[in-house]
């Protein structure tokens, strides 16, 4: 007589599956900021700007009505009264009036208009 094995791999998947998985991105994000971290340390170091090796974020501002922003990722929120950028650290929130992307390109955006606050979130 021939006995079938039945497998317990399925339920295990739908019971385990969900943890095992979900600590795996923990450890992935904390090794990405434990990279950054050391990046900026490294820059610290050899007294070079913090941008040239953890690719952060760089503003420009000139006087209330324009901002250059480098190193950004993606455009989150796009309205007359605010803009919200993702960086590699946070979101950078640009509010003011009138406000308009004057130009953007892979790795640099110009906003122009009246800016009444810059927040980091």
């Amino acid at each position: 007589m021939e006995k079938k094995l039945k497998s317990n791999h399925e339920k295990y998947k739908k019971t385990t599956g969900k943890k095992v998985y979900a600590g795996f991105s923990k450890r992935k994000n904390q090794e990405e900021l434990d990279r950054v971290s050391y990046m900026e340390r490294l820059s610290k170091r050899l007294s070079l700007p913090a941008d040239v090796f953890s690719s952060a974020c760089v503003l420009t501002v000139t006087g209330r009505y324009c901002i250059l922003i480098e190193n950004y990722k993606g455009i989150i929120e796009y309205t007359e009264n605010k803009i919200r950028v993702q960086t590699r650290q946070c979101v950078l929130a640009v509010m003011g009036d009138q406000l308009r992307i004057a130009f953007f390109t892979d790795e640099e955006m110009q906003i122009e208009g009246k800016i009444n606050r810059i927040e980091y979130q």
